[in-house]
């Protein structure tokens, strides 16, 4: 295809599709027909005249979507689509068209035949914030109405299914308009060298070729069938676009990007959004009314603003442009969504725009700080062969997520040129040529490979990984420890890997030791056999869950430097991993464990003299529960992407006496279950439980130990008690409820500030049978009832991908201490968010 066709001619008056389902005979009759009807109309065929051309920005040159476009006898009318292209047929050779848009000043423009229009419209200078309220009710509102009240039976998210193919791109550039727009002798080197670099190519882009499998209520399968990154041979970046949209606006709550905004089209949403009939348009036998939107001045929640066209035909949403009604200081981010009706009765989304400014990556040209320039995205996502209701079985949906096919970084020219909306442009071609070469030189895909890899907490070295975890770690008991963990890479086998550490603790001068050896017998149904021997420490009654590996950005760590209670043990381990019933993931698991208390403690049914020393012997059963969990698969990896629901951790634990030297039979039953959800205009509430219960007489090593965290002042743990002193409290059988609400941006915004507060609480009850057994430690059993309450003032100091804030908690009920000052706890509160 060459550069610039097909896509910007005008379209046929009647799709090629339609002719090849008959034959030639049949099509002529059909044509002759056609002619035949229109003859009998006053206006002849060869009387209509053809315009097509594009709308776009005056300063910027951006293409403006959904622009309306009117003829001044009001007898036709169309909108520009979501790349600004419209066409337009007039049958008066001269005549002219009405074109206006909100917040662009309003036009009259005399039609041009037989070549490209371009149409440059310009932003209003002055926007009045005030609203003028007339008698009667707001003729937008009861629009709105309608489009809420028919708002299942137009989102296609309530179909029973359907499928269908999508192209999609995304470029990033730099927002350097003040370079673009300066006299070239102007500029100092720096900014020269800039501006030759950006008007000829951009810095990256990524095509996807993607089929969209859905089932209801909510089950979806994205199959990544081709890719191609500049830069990078390896598909790494695949989801970044389909994570940054939404593809229907009709849901209550819209997911942009990591927030979660209020949509205009809710019930609830009727009496704190200002809504304005802008316009009103013909469309055959129906109307399109524009209507703008935003939240009422003084509302606080996150809501957004924009414009959206409703069509009589079903009360639906013809096409929306939206933005975060508040400037973010990270990113911003608007959509732009145009639909239609691929078969005449159901509505469906037809092509989908994401513009990005990501505020938190500059590039400067120089040393000036004047020159600093903010990184922008486009996306474009174009919608094609859309199937409604087909039959799809349930095999096709076996793993919910995306789902990148092993040839997709390998499809040839001819493949691409078959599925692109349209030619790549000269400059598109020049980023690919460019970036390509660039990626070669510098081995993108090895930096691809460490970030890929870096999500399980190693970097990769060729043949071998580091495994980050084993490098360095502190607490109170064992000081700093610093060692080596190495993994076998994917590199060297897809089906085995084999790993090792060794490390020291310069506190307990100790060497730390350990290796083993995995199996993959089943990818698709991530089937392992696993062996490890481990020499290592271990918090004295911390219960460590199946499948619950820690990442890099786990925010416990900041409690584990406070622990001082541990145990040395030697483990030798067996286990079996596999994936079943598509919810679940299963780990059979056997154990030989010799322990022994670092501490003064006696268990008084096995006297020892000194330090005690235990052997157990367990066989367990670990299951994860995560329903409707979605994944990216990628040809190395398959990378959990989180569900919307609640997920659950169950242990179940034997152990056994006289079994491998094993001195105790007992059972164990560990429970966590976490959840989150969203409430409309008051924020996000989480709920961690935590519950176990050992039945058998067992050394505390065994029991639970409560998760405190109390200290003068640190930084704030989750999950975990600020106010309870280290080793405060024991049980063998418990229960513990972490529950927090975030306002985010409700109660507090401004241009710079931007406070979060979160409420907090904790609570924990437990009891112990047999605690005249633990002997040489002073601890408590919170028979009564443990509780905490407290407030955080998150969001104070935003440093773009984490901020810092204040929390304070308090200590309540019959635990609560004589000295009023020491049931207060204050910490730093220390949150991963991307500049939010």
């Amino acid at each position: 295809m060459a550069v610039g066709s097909v896509h910007n001619r005008p379209p046929p008056l009647f799709p090629f599709s339609f002719f090849n389902s008959m034959n030639t005979k049949v099509a002529c009759s059909f044509l002759l027909f056609l002619f035949f009807v229109l003859s009998c109309f006053p206006l002849s065929l060869n009387a209509q005249q053809l315009v097509h051309g594009r709308v776009v920005d005056a300063r910027t040159s951006e293409p403006l979507a959904f622009v309306n476009l009117r003829s001044t006898d009001g007898l036709a009318g169309t909108s520009t689509d979501i790349d600004g292209k419209f066409l337009f047929r007039t049958q008066k050779p001269g005549s002219s068209v009405l074109v206006s848009y909100v917040g662009y000043e309003p036009m009259r423009v005399d039609l041009v035949q037989d070549k490209e229009m371009l149409i440059r419209m310009v932003r209003k200078q002055i926007e009045l914030e005030g609203v003028t309220i007339l008698p009667g009710e707001n003729p937008a509102l009861r629009i709105i109405r309608q489009v809420i009240a028919h708002r299942d039976s137009n989102d296609h998210e309530k179909l029973s299914s359907f499928r269908y193919e999508a192209y999609e791109k995304m470029v990033f550039a730099i927002n350097a308009d003040s370079i673009m727009l300066t006299d070239p002798a102007l500029l100092d080197t720096s900014s020269l060298k800039l501006r030759n670099f950006i008007e000829k190519r951009d810095l990256f882009m990524i095509e996807n070729v993607v089929e969209r499998t859905f089932k209801a209520p909510d089950r979806n399968v994205e199959k990544v069938l081709a890719t191609h990154m500049s830069g990078f041979r390896d598909p790494v970046f695949v989801f970044l676009l389909s994570q940054l949209q939404t593809t229907t606006f009709y849901k209550e709550e819209l997911r942009i990007g990591d927030r979660t905004y209020i949509s205009p089209l809710t019930n609830g949403s009727l009496n704190r959004y200002f809504y304005q009939l802008e316009d009103t348009l013909l469309d055959g036998h129906d109307s399109v009314f524009v209507i703008s939107f935003r939240p009422w001045k003084g509302t606080r929640f996150d809501g957004l603003k924009g414009t959206l066209s409703v069509s009589t035909d079903g009360w639906a949403v013809v096409n929306v442009i939206a933005e975060p009604a508040v400037d973010e200081k990270a990113m911003s981010i608007k959509i732009q969504q145009l639909y239609h009706k691929p078969d005449s009765l159901h509505w469906f989304p037809r092509q989908l725009n994401t513009d990005l400014v990501f505020k938190n990556l500059e590039v400067q040209a120089g040393k000036n700080p004047d020159t600093r320039f903010h990184m922008l995205a486009q996306g474009r996502t174009y919608i094609k062969d859309t199937q409604i209701n087909p039959d799809i079985k349930s095999r096709e949906l076996s793993m919910l997520g995306t789902d990148i096919d092993p040839n997709a970084a390998m499809r040839d020219a001819v493949f691409w040129d078959q599925h692109r909306i349209d030619s790549l442009t000269a400059r598109e071609l020049e980023t690919y040529r460019f970036i390509d070469s660039l990626g070669r030189k510098a081995n993108f895909d090895r930096l691809a490979r460490m970030m890929e890899t870096a999500m399980d907490g190693r970097i990769p070295m060729g043949f071998i990984d580091l495994d980050l975890n084993r490098l360095f770690r502190y607490n109170n008991y064992e000081g700093w420890y610093a060692g080596l963990g190495l993994v076998t890479s994917k590199r060297l086998s897809t089906w085995f890997s084999v790993n090792g550490f060794w490390g020291y603790g310069f506190r307990d001068k100790t060497a730390k030791y350990g290796g083993g050896l995995e199996l993959m017998l089943n990818r698709r149904h991530e089937v392992a056999l696993a062996y490890q021997y481990t020499a290592d420490i271990s918090e004295d009654g911390h219960v460590v869950l199946p499948f619950g590996n820690r990442s890099l950005v786990d925010e416990t760590f900041f409690r584990e430097i406070l622990t001082n209670r541990f145990d040395a043990f030697t483990r030798h381990e067996v286990s079996l991993k596999y994936r079943a019933l598509r919810h679940f993931l299963f780990q059979f698991k056997g154990i030989s464990e010799r322990n022994q208390p670092m501490f003064d403690y006696q268990f008084s049914p096995v006297p020892q003299s000194g330090r005690p020393l235990f052997q157990f012997s367990e066989l367990s059963l670990g299951v994860r529960f995560a329903f409707r969990e979605r994944f990216l698969r990628t040809v190395r990896n398959k990378i959990s992407m989180g569900s919307d629901y609640p997920v659950a951790l169950l242990s179940i634990t034997r152990g056994f006496d006289n079994v491998l030297s094993g001195e105790f039979s007992y059972n164990k039953v560990d429970l966590k279950v976490t959840a989150s959800t969203y409430f409309r205009f008051l924020g996000r509430s989480s709920v961690v439980l935590l519950a176990g219960i050992a039945d058998g007489e067992v050394p505390l090593g065994r029991l639970y130990n409560a998760p405190a965290a109390y200290t003068n002042f640190s930084v704030q743990s989750p999950e975990s008690f600020a106010t309870m002193r280290i080793n405060e409290f024991y049980s063998d059988r418990y229960a513990a409820l972490f529950i927090s609400h975030d306002f985010e941006n409700l109660l507090f915004r401004s241009k710079w500030f931007n406070p979060r507060p979160e409420l907090r609480l904790g609570a924990l009850w437990g009891s112990m049978k047999h605690l005249e057994q633990h002997q040489g430690v002073k601890f408590q059993v919170p028979d009564n009832g443990y509780f905490e309450a407290g407030i955080n003032i998150n969001n104070i100091i935003n440093l773009q991908f984490y901020n810092l804030g204040l929390g304070a908690m308090w200590r309540l009920g019959c635990y609560s201490l004589p000295e009023t000052i020491d049931n207060l706890s204050v910490n730093i509160t220390f949150k991963w968010s991307l500049g939010k």
